[in-house]
């Protein structure tokens, strides 16, 4: 979400039949880790590390085994499925609502999809064992990990049976 707000005006720069100016202003923050318990934030802050990846980097290959879960502060993550044939299609795109890596933390460490940068801009990760840690011996982080998982589920489950609109676990 990007939010214009009208420029600060200067009176030396300002004239009346120039068009009004424009700063861009966005919102700051994963809103999936401002949404944990601030019990869980305080244990996973410290571990929180900045990241910057160039457009196109891939962060995770389909079948990767994953170190980190990576949460969008400003960028745009893009999840491909890759096919048997070795081609592959976008299934998912993820901000600074949600995070990629949430699976490896919830059930194994490794990736079922590519993971490539869309958007550049800021993001922070943590370590998948913390993740895993949390979601086993905490409430709050699993059932917001679960509500951000959602869509990716039924996504992967469309794909595998195109028939079906199920989205049982995998």
């Amino acid at each position: 979400m990007v939010i214009l707000l009208p420029a600060q005006e200067h009176p030396e720069t300002d004239r009346s039949d120039q068009m009004p100016k424009l700063r861009i202003v966005r919102p700051q923050g994963n809103r999936l880790l401002g949404a944990l318990e601030p019990s869980s934030r305080k244990r996973i802050d410290p571990h929180l590390e900045p990241v910057t990846l160039k457009l196109g980097a891939m962060v995770c290959d389909a079948g990767g085994l994953l170190k980190h879960a990576y949460f969008p502060e400003g960028s745009v993550l893009s999840l491909l499925t890759v096919l048997e044939n070795g081609s592959a299609i976008e299934t998912a795109n993820i901000g600074r609502e949600g995070a990629f890596g949430l699976f490896a933390a919830m059930y194994s460490r490794v990736s079922f999809n590519r993971c490539l940068v869309q958007f550049e801009g800021g993001m922070v990760r943590c370590p998948i064992e913390l993740l895993q840690s949390e979601f086993k011996n905490r409430n709050d982080l699993p059932r917001a990990l679960q509500r951000s998982c959602v869509p990716m589920r039924a996504a992967r489950c469309q794909l595998s049976n195109p028939l079906t609109t199920e989205t049982g676990p995998y």
